[in-house]
């Protein structure tokens, strides 16, 4: 009976320790509910007290948005006129003799023009990138008239801003074509479902703006090849500088190591003459003025320069003979 009694007790205890565990699980989750209940509801008040909030401008909010809208439109305005100066149409006057007739009278003006080629910036028959026009018989058909006659124009354009930027020589003029900047929707990623729309968009209208795109390669010293920089950068017509090279023509240190080594290995052979004629020809070397490697700039080597540039014509339609033609 003893040992009834103790077990009982036994599973007494056991049972209240578990509800005594049970009631503080409980009493846990139910507070950290209340918590989060009184969390929620103070998000709750702070929303509906800004969604319930009454915002409207004022009248001299609205004055200064109207004052902003007509500065941007203004400035916009200004923008425009500022890189469209330069723009060029071409001349419908124009027929084909005539613009062939034209393009070898100025490349001769352009052939004449100041250099470092005996005297002038190209050597003879130099073509400017039309050699089958200027130097060959061929003659331009009435479809291809247009944009020659543009690109012709930027040709005479930057020839003679080389010409006045003191550029030596004028090795190779390039046309290239010119890569239209990308436009339109970029690409979905691969393995990506794209639900379909159920209108389509309207196709983006034509863009007036033309670009046209030229390598050039010349001789010139460091400080012509800083004004063509320049030049290109203050010219009306926009202009963008895609890439620029440049290398000496001649490593005059090279030169000057190579000249010593040879000067000293001709020393050398000598020795083995007489050496009262050794001593004379080494007093004679010793006065002699040696060369340094600081030089006048006036005689160092050119740079060999490649330049490519495009310009760009925002559909204003000026005369292709107009303001460049005065420079």
């Amino acid at each position: 009976m003893k040992k009834t009694r103790i077990i009982l007790a036994a599973l007494g205890g056991f049972a209240l320790l578990g509800v005594s565990i049970v009631g503080w699980l409980l009493f846990g989750a139910f507070s950290a509910k209340s918590e989060l209940t009184e969390d929620l509801d103070m998000r709750e008040a702070k929303i509906l007290q800004l969604t319930g909030a009454k915002i409207a401008p004022t009248a001299a909010a609205l004055r200064q948005i109207e004052t902003n809208r007509l500065t941007l439109a203004n400035w916009m305005d200004g923008m425009r006129a500022a890189v469209a100066r330069g723009d060029r149409a071409a001349d419908t006057n124009q027929t084909d003799a005539s613009f062939k007739s034209r393009m070898i009278d100025e490349a001769r003006m352009l052939s004449a023009l100041p250099g470092g080629a005996a005297g002038k910036i190209v050597k003879e028959n130099f073509g400017f990138g039309y050699n089958d026009f200027i130097t060959g018989g061929k003659m331009p058909t009435a479809a291809e008239l247009p944009e020659l006659q543009s690109r012709w124009a930027d040709v005479v354009t930057f020839v003679k801003l080389f010409s006045s930027a003191g550029v030596r020589e004028l090795l190779e003029v390039a046309p290239l074509a010119a890569t239209e900047p990308k436009t339109g929707e970029q690409p979905a990623n691969p393995g990506r479902r794209v639900a379909k729309r159920a209108k389509q968009k309207e196709p983006a209208k034509e863009s007036r703006t033309v670009r046209r795109s030229y390598e050039f390669k010349f001789l010139a010293d460091p400080a012509a090849l800083v004004r063509v920089l320049n030049a290109c950068a203050a010219d009306s017509r926009f202009t963008l500088v895609d890439a620029l090279t440049f290398a000496r023509t001649e490593d005059e240190i090279a030169n000057r190591i190579g000249e010593s080594k040879k000067t000293e290995q001709e020393g050398k052979n000598r020795r083995g003459r007489r050496r009262r004629n050794v001593l004379a020809e080494e007093s004679t070397e010793s006065e002699a003025p040696r060369k340094g490697l600081v030089t006048d700039p006036a005689a160092a080597a050119p740079f060999a320069v490649t330049l490519r540039v495009t310009t760009v014509d925002f559909g204003t339609q000026t005369d292709v003979n107009g303001k460049e033609e005065s420079k």
